[in-house]
């Protein structure tokens, strides 16, 4: 390696070394920080940019030499030093590891990537044949804010291109955890093949598409949801609560139903504060 001081109007860029999307500068400024003194940009013998592009995009504009670390590294670790400057620097959003995987995987197995990167995405076999599609414009902007899933996004690949948009609008609107996302997914897979509907359907029937601009919807789009894919249970689970209301327990007292009322029968739970006050409980009970 050796330290350069060069016109960045010489220098060339590759997109499978660009790592960062989007491009921020203030990671330029993070660089100086927690490195002072060293080169943030990278490059190889042909002078293309392996590394520190948010720096080099941001040097370029001021017109000015700058001073760059030349390589000899192939390819592959190339890819490895790109990845993990960044990394060092702030963590890759979901689409920024997806690209670096698209782009390193034909160079190296998935276990030298576990070990020198620390990714966190199951590398899989499924995983390499949708990644050309997780990489298109319609999962880049929820990627990049990761408000869907890795394994969310994969399930919606096998989509076709009608009900997979209506599900990619509901995730851009409304945030859900991982396993919420699941949820949703294996809820509406089951009702369009029971009643062979499209997701525009189910969502015409459950008033979803009002549901999303309401504050924090998340609890009640899955239970329209669940009322459509179980609508025997879900008026049980209703009446059960209504008549839970008009139980009026006192404090202390619970009831529950076995789950999805596989049993029949109730249970009850009583809470004492004081032995005196499970003395006066349990004589009540026995009365």
């Amino acid at each position: 390696m050796k330290i350069l001081n060069i016109d960045p109007s010489e220098l060339k860029t590759d997109k499978k070394f660009l790592i960062s999307n989007p491009v921020r500068t203030d990671r330029h400024f993070k660089f100086e920080k927690k490195y002072p003194g060293i080169p943030p940009v990278i490059i190889n013998n042909k002078k293309v940019v392996i590394g520190g592009e948010d720096s080099f995009f941001y040097l370029r504009e001021k017109n000015e030499f700058v001073n760059v670390t030349k390589t000899d590294l192939d390819d592959k670790d190339s890819l490895f030093l790109a990845y993990n400057l960044r990394k060092n620097i702030e963590d890759l959003n979901l689409w920024e590891k997806l690209n670096f995987l698209n782009n390193i995987l034909p160079l190296s197995c998935k276990e030298e990537i576990y070990e020198k990167t620390g990714i966190e995405i199951k590398i899989n076999d499924e995983l390499k044949k949708f990644l050309p599609e997780l990489l298109k414009k319609k999962f880049e902007e929820l990627l990049i804010n990761e408000r869907i899933s890795v394994p969310s996004a994969q399930i919606l690949c096998n989509y076709n291109q009608a009900d997979g948009e209506k599900l990619l609008f509901l995730f851009s609107k409304v945030p859900f955890s991982s396993s919420f996302q699941h949820n949703i997914l294996e809820i509406v897979e089951e009702i369009v093949f029971r009643d062979k509907c499209s997701v525009e359907d189910i969502f015409n029937r459950t008033g979803i598409r009002d549901l999303v601009e309401q504050e924090k919807p998340q609890r009640d789009i899955m239970s329209v949801l669940s009322q459509l894919r179980f609508p025997e249970y879900s008026a049980k689970e209703e009446e059960w609560m209504n008549l839970k209301k008009d139980l009026h327990l006192p404090t202390g007292y619970s009831v529950s139903h076995y789950p999805y009322f596989e049993k029949k029968g109730v249970e009850l739970k009583v809470v004492f504060d004081t032995p005196d006050s499970l003395k006066k409980g349990l004589k009540k009970l026995k009365s």
